[in-house]
């Protein structure tokens, strides 16, 4: 992948979020400087796509010109957005060559802007220059942390599923039925109650990351028990999979992990508060 460069300049401008154009722009930027830039520099597009259409409408209102905030450069080139996930957070999406310019600026914004009693931001490890930036901002670390992993799998072998009777494989449809399955299974993993068919269709029908053959499903008893790369426990419940008696421990040879190397496929994140 060629890397796009953008000369740094002081002459740049901010402006909010304006439409749908917008919001493509972003998508691109993500994947134009994923190549040169350390693990969860920016959102992967799975994770920006999902901010919008992993809900029960994707439509762009008015409200998303008061969360979203652009950096650009005289001629136009968009460089770095600023934007929240949850109420009283924020996230910077910044071309690495144009950070000195701007990123003390959109933190300016977010703390105008998007803070309520306080605002939350997360700081990888590696990012000693954001983690004094921060500091000088009045920003101290909390216990929260996070970890974000790359996974190469052009020198790894594809291993073959191994599912205990009386359970197949299947690939997702775009049913509302179908969907409703999923939802359940993300509420039951992830221990919530938010998850709906609705939400999950919008996602399957309009999300340009989302791939149905991809994404198989286990399904025994007329009902979905788990979502494909959901292996975890992270709520201290044993998932439902290993309730059913499908799940085989593997050998730590075959277990997928990251390989770390010098381009840093796993990073941790700490959470940063004002």
């Amino acid at each position: 992948m060629s890397r796009t460069i953008i000369t740094p300049s002081a002459e740049y401008m901010s402006r909010p979020f304006r439409d749908e154009t917008d919001f493509w722009r972003v998508r691109r930027l993500l994947i134009d400087t994923l190549a040169d830039t350390p693990v969860g520099w920016t959102w992967d597009i799975r994770r920006w796509d999902g901010w919008r259409f992993h809900r029960e409408c994707s439509d762009i209102t008015p409200e998303w010109s008061q969360a979203a905030i652009f950096g650009e450069t005289v001629d136009g080139q968009l460089v770095g957005a600023a934007h929240p996930e949850d109420p009283g957070e924020v996230y910077l999406e910044i071309h690495p060559d144009f950070r000195a310019d701007i990123e003390d600026d959109m933190f300016a914004w977010a703390e105008q802007n998007l803070a309520g009693d306080s605002l939350l931001t997360w700081v990888f490890d590696y990012d000693v220059t954001r983690q004094n930036l921060l500091r000088n901002r009045g920003y101290a670390p909390t216990d929260a942390l996070m970890v974000v992993r790359h996974m190469r799998m052009s020198h790894r072998e594809i291993l073959v599923p191994r599912i205990a009777a009386p359970y197949v494989l299947r690939s997702t449809e775009d049913t509302m039925a179908d969907c409703a399955r999923v939802a359940a299974v993300l509420n039951a993993g992830f221990n919530r109650t938010s998850h709906t068919a609705a939400e999950f269709h919008t996602f399957a029908t309009e999300s340009p990351s989302y791939r149905a053959d991809p994404e198989p499903r286990c399904r025994g008893a007329g009902r979905l028990v788990r979502r494909a790369g959901r292996p975890d426990d992270r709520h201290g419940k044993r998932p439902c999979h290993h309730r059913a008696g499908m799940h085989t421990p593997r050998s730590p040879a075959s277990r997928p992990c990251a390989y770390v190397d010098s381009r840093r496929d796993a990073a941790c994140a700490g959470a940063w508060r004002r």
